[in-house]
């Protein structure tokens, strides 16, 4: 004992010492700010998010850049060091890490634990070796360790100045990550213990906690509202896949199309299916989540033990149980969902402080608890003030969102030298296809205002001049690493490198399985449900993502591209791009049609008016004219989405098309899975039909014709052909058994008046319209649709009404300004139709042919 108490005397010397504490810091900080910096491209994801808010850009809301699929803090301080700074981001990381820190040695040294906290200072030593540089969970874990102080100072102080700061520290943490979305109300449990004995105060200074918590919100789900029409408070879409594979009981984060895994389409409420599958039978779901907690102590053994340790010793203390409590939520919420090791980086600061208890019995004395109010205050201000730059931001994007490419062209006329405007309008104007020289000539003026941000375009373009193979170098280590393979298999394609492209192949199959999917396997049920993934996914054995490189080589240079793809995979039906994959279905459902047309029945025995009969002569005249292309392109409604799954199908047909009792066990398969394909129908009926009495095939005809009847795609299309072709009683005549289909979507029943417009009777196109406006009334396109019937009906000053709302209803829709400018025209209000085609003619943001158009009326009214 006496050993023990010489030790325990000495450490209570060395740790008392005024500069043992202020070296321990420095030391741990200079760790940090020293060690090797990694590559980090990975910003630039999120600094793409950051920039179309900050320029009022509004794109799709689902989507790899959709700006809701991330938080914003993250996405608009990406922008901030990515585009607006010449700080190198690893050191932007390595200063919020190092005020994470500081912050770590703060939360004991505010109850004067363990002699000031210097038991902490050694912990954080220990925790500055363990730095991160994933640049959302370093500013993620200053925002936890933020809120723990504020938290603390709330207990200490227990008013509601104090209970403002603590719920917006927490509130600020929702904007780099949501997970403490629930420890509000949990915090209030915990005060109900210590603070409702007056009980009044604590119930005004829980509402008081709780709106501070949640307010700062408001904004970021009023931009949700704006681009998904409902309400979404935290991120869009990116918690989907770890819900869906939480109710399946994976252990580790998984990428790929996890939607596929519960068989729901993209409109599909994830929380519904979960809630559903939950009370069908919770044990997967549940029996996951002590396997993840296994995984979380294997991440920190040391300190979850020494955590479990300080948190028994020094429970009765309201503020280390408080701390205790905070870290026990985290890691249990991480835990019910799969988790990924980063999660877990934030974790390490909150357990410092348990972990340090757990040295509390070697000191007797303790001191007396520290206000230290300097630099929590210093970082809790810091913060509010970058957070409501931030709202300013969040609150004006709603009022300035704008079509992408006009609210590009507006921010380069105020900031033309702005590096990501440049580089997005380039990208924007290569997926166009049309414009890919003018877009290149963009992406090298910003890569040219500086390379050294921009090492990924600078690879694309100078892979893309190379002459030859040998000039192609590997890409570099990044984020979009396998993107850039594909980029480079193309170019050695394109310059029929097929051996150098087979082996950069298989390099891009080894990059992509180190970036995507399982983690960390752990068990036959992850690995299985891996495998089930990997087939949504943008694998080399799926379609290989190709599309997306070949947006970089004009049309006319693709084919050669695809062509030699085929040479260098192994499976050619399924590893082929989407670009080729509807053609090569084509090709094969052309082959079926011309050998099934040539069933014949006999129709003269059958009312030669049931829509079957009418679409089968349809059908039948375009094979025997040659026209299978126009055919599939009209009645194939899924050709240019059509899965590798589907083409594989579609392969055994033909691979089989001699063999009739395959052919019609195939096709019943793929019909009853594509409802509204009238070519899988039309060969399903003339299979079934082959061989049959006049009695036998009336029957199938009959029932045939019943799904016809159902079938709006089929009925809309076949109208169309009939209006077309100059048959318009037919024509009529389906249209009428289109209206009587229910639950007709808005479009279907709007393609019925375009139709009506088309064979000139404009009064039933009229009277659709006046009822579907009763409940569409803010809906532009009907407006707009309703005044060029007017029009025709002679009804002109009904017309402009209708034209004008439908202009107020949207600003941008510029079919209803040419139709306005049209009818001024025609009355000879030369005025305003010059003013309405001026407006049109100055847009940047439409197709160059309707900006031609609207110069040249323009030019003929100012004659």
């Amino acid at each position: 004992m006496k050993k023990f108490d010489k030790f325990k005397s000495a450490l209570e010397k060395i740790l008392s010492s005024k500069y043992f504490l202020g070296s321990l810091i420095v030391m741990a900080i200079a760790f940090v700010m020293y060690r090797p910096a990694y590559e980090f491209s990975e910003i630039i994801s999120y600094a793409d998010r950051g920039k179309m808010l900050l320029h009022g850009i509004k794109t799709e809301a689902i989507g790899y850049r959709a700006i809701s699929y991330s938080m914003p803090f993250i996405s608009l301080l990406g922008a901030v060091a990515e585009y607006h700074s010449n700080i190198n981001p690893q050191i932007l990381l390595k200063i919020i890490f190092s005020f994470s820190i500081v912050g770590t040695y703060i939360l004991s040294y505010m109850i004067g634990l363990n002699s000031k906290g210097r038991i902490t200072a050694l912990i954080t030593v220990f925790i500055a070796g363990m730095y991160d540089n994933d640049f959302e969970q370093v500013i993620y874990s200053f925002f936890v360790i933020l809120a723990a102080e504020m938290l603390i100072l709330r207990s200490k102080n227990y008013n509601a100045k104090t209970s403002i700061m603590a719920g917006l520290a927490i509130g600020f943490g929702f904007f780099a990550r949501p997970p403490l979305f629930l420890l509000p109300f949990l915090m209030i449990i915990f005060d109900y213990f210590y603070h409702a004995k007056n009980f009044k105060k604590y119930i005004v200074t829980s509402i008081i906690f709780l709106s501070a918590s949640y307010i700062l919100l408001l904004p970021w789900a009023g931009i949700n509202y704006v681009l998904f029409n409902k309400f979404i408070p935290f991120e869009a879409e990116r918690g989907a896949a770890n819900i869906i594979t939480s109710i399946k009981g994976v252990t580790f984060t998984m990428e790929g199309d996890a939607r596929f895994l519960a068989d729901l389409k993209e409109t599909d409420s994830v929380y519904k299916w979960a809630a559903k599958e939950l009370l069908k039978d919770p044990f997967p779901c549940l029996s996951a989540v002590p396997k993840r907690l296994l995984q979380v102590f294997y991440m920190h053994p040391f300190l979850i033990l020494l955590s479990l340790i300080g948190f028994i010793i020094g429970r009765k203390n309201k503020n280390v149980l408080l701390i205790s409590i905070m870290t026990g939520y985290f890691i249990i919420i991480h835990s019910l969902f799969p988790i990924n090791e980063r999660y877990f980086y934030p974790l390490k600061h909150l357990l410092a402080f348990p972990a340090a208890c757990a040295f509390c019995f070697l000191f007797e004395k303790r001191e007396k608890p520290s206000a230290a109010r300097g630099l929590p205050y210093t970082f809790f201000y810091a913060a509010l003030a970058i957070i409501i730059m931030m709202e300013a931001v969040l609150i004006a994007y709603p009022f300035r969102a704008k079509q992408e490419l006009l609210a590009i062209d507006n921010s380069l006329q105020k900031f033309p030298n702005d590096r990501w405007l440049i580089k997005r309008k380039g990208e924007i104007l290569l997926l166009k296809g049309n414009r890919h020289k003018e877009a290149l000539q963009l992406l090298e003026t910003a890569y040219k205002i500086n390379p050294k941000r921009e090492p990924s375009l600078g690879y694309i373009l100078s892979t893309l001049k190379a002459k030859n193979t040998n000039e192609i170098s590997n890409p570099p280590e990044s984020f979009n690493c396998y993107e850039l393979f594909l980029i480079k298999i193309a170019k050695e394609l394109q310059l029929d490198g097929i051996n150098t492209a087979k082996k950069s192949l298989l390099a891009a199959c080894v990059q992509w399985n180190k970036e995507n999917f399982l983690l960390k396997p752990t068990s036959k049920k992850d690995f299985k449900m891996v495998k089930k993934i990997q087939k949504t996914g943008m694998d080399l054995y799926n379609n290989l993502n190709i599309p997306q490189a070949l947006y970089w080589w004009p049309n006319h240079e693709r084919a050669k591209i695809i062509s030699n793809l085929k040479k260098i995979t192994t499976v050619p039906h399924i590893a082929i791009s989407k670009l080729n994959r509807s053609e090569l279905a084509a090709q094969h459902i052309s082959a079926i049609l011309k050998v099934v047309n040539k069933k014949t029945f006999n129709t003269d025995t059958y009312a030669t008016s049931m829509p079957l009969v009418i679409l089968d002569g349809i059908i039948s005249g375009e094979i025997k004219k040659g026209n299978t292309k126009h055919l599939i392109n009209t009645f194939h409604p899924t050709i240019g989405k059509i899965s590798s799954e589907e083409l594989e199908e579609t392969i055994k047909l033909v691979e089989n098309i001699s063999n009739n009792d395959f052919l019609l066990k195939q096709i019943k398969k793929m019909s009853s899975l594509h409802a509204c394909n009238i070519l899988y129908e039309f060969i399903n009926y003339r299979l079934s039909m082959s061989g049959l009495s006049d009695k036998e095939q009336k029957i199938i005809l009959e029932r045939e014709n019943e799904q016809i009847l159902k079938n709006i795609y089929a009925l809309l299309k076949g109208s169309w052909y009939l209006a077309d072709n100059n048959e318009p009683e037919k024509a009529k005549a389906f249209l009428k058994y289109a209206l009587k289909i229910k639950n007709k979507t808005v479009d279907e029943t709007m393609e019925i008046c375009f139709i009506f417009q088309k064979l000139g009777e404009y009064k039933e196109s009229l009277l659709i319209l006046d009822e579907l406006i009763k409940n569409e009334e803010n809906n532009p396109q009907i407006c707009n649709s309703r005044g060029v019937v007017l029009r025709f009906l002679g009804n002109k000053d009904l017309a402009i009404e209708d034209f004008k709302k439908a202009l107020e209803l949207n600003p941008l829709f510029y079919q209803a300004e040419l139709n306005l400018a049209s009818l001024y025209t025609l009355l000879n209000n030369k005025d305003l139709a010059a003013k309405h085609y001026s407006n049109i003619a100055a847009r940047k943001d439409l197709p160059p042919e309707v900006i031609e158009l609207a110069k040249k009326e323009l030019s003929k009214i100012q004659k």
